[in-house]
């Protein structure tokens, strides 16, 4: 006859190991996610948190995918002064001139809880605005999760406000090549 071993005697035991299954699947889950690594400014890291708790399991916008994504960008994230953010990476209040897959570019303007007055506003509380905040000009960016939407995303320029025409600054969206040749 066989004899059992305490831990597969005891059930409390079992349950732990199937929650560490569970964690360890979970952070398999997550290193699938994980981005490249951003650059935030302190300020964004913060607001980020906040809404990656708001996306967890039993937060007021659940969205675990989500959550799990921000977690996984936030714990690589390089975090440097807001002034030097501004300078070179997407942050919030940043307008950003952005290729979504193969579509024409386009233009966002990225926030963390207030929409601006401005058209082409994206909540970085999204996929797409999770995924843009803290990118590089010229950074191109693969994604393999169903949930996003999307599948690549290149950034094209930032502080894209400076190229747009005054009439286009709260029209459909910037496009890159209707003011390229207006600049030249």
């Amino acid at each position: 006859m066989q004899r059992l071993s305490g831990r597969d005697c005891d059930p409390a035991l079992g349950l732990r190991h199937s929650k560490c299954q569970q964690s360890f699947d979970h952070d398999q889950h997550i290193e699938r996610l994980r981005p490249i690594r951003a650059t935030l400014s302190e300020t964004d890291f913060w607001q980020l948190q906040d809404q990656r708790r708001r996306r967890e399991i039993g937060g007021p916008a659940e969205d675990p995918h989500l959550a799990a994504y921000l977690r996984a960008k936030l714990a690589d994230a390089r975090i440097i002064p807001e002034p030097e953010a501004r300078r070179a990476f997407v942050t919030s209040g940043r307008v950003v001139a952005c290729r979504i897959d193969h579509h024409l570019p386009r233009c966002f303007r990225l926030y963390h809880w207030t929409p601006p007055v401005q058209r082409c506003a994206i909540s970085t509380g999204t996929w797409l605005g999770a995924v843009l905040i803290g990118m590089a000009p010229h950074q191109i960016v693969t994604f393999s999760d169903p949930e996003a939407g999307f599948r690549r995303i290149e950034i094209l320029h930032i502080n894209a406000e400076d190229f747009l025409p005054a009439d286009n600054r709260h029209s459909r969206g910037f496009h890159p090549a209707d003011t390229i040749h207006s600049h030249l």
